[in-house]
């Protein structure tokens, strides 16, 4: 179960993808030079450090990016500054 939780699963990457093309809600992710910083905590990304991936990435992001997704679909849990404002997310897999 822990690896399923941290371990990056590339079988899903078309179905992100194609629901990045086509959710409002959208893939944000967050710099972390590594996953054992990851999994400490020590990532605490800034609010202007977020990135949309997917369809409509930026080209000029550059880095290791982290991205919290739902277990199953729809994958996308959206901007993590307004759910950080409303309510906690939900259970995660790594991209």
């Amino acid at each position: 179960m822990f690896l399923e939780t941290v371990a990056c699963d590339h079988t899903k990457v078309t179905p992100y993808f194609i629901e990045s093309i086509i959710t409002p809600k959208g893939f944000y992710a967050y710099p972390c030079p590594n996953l054992v910083s990851y999994l400490i905590g020590w990532c605490n990304p800034e609010d202007n450090e977020y990135v949309l991936m997917g369809e409509h990435v930026s080209r000029k992001a550059r880095g290791i990016y982290y991205v919290k997704t739902n277990p199953k679909p729809p994958y996308a849990q959206g901007d993590p500054r307004r759910r950080r404002k409303t309510t906690r997310a939900p259970t995660s897999n790594i991209l």
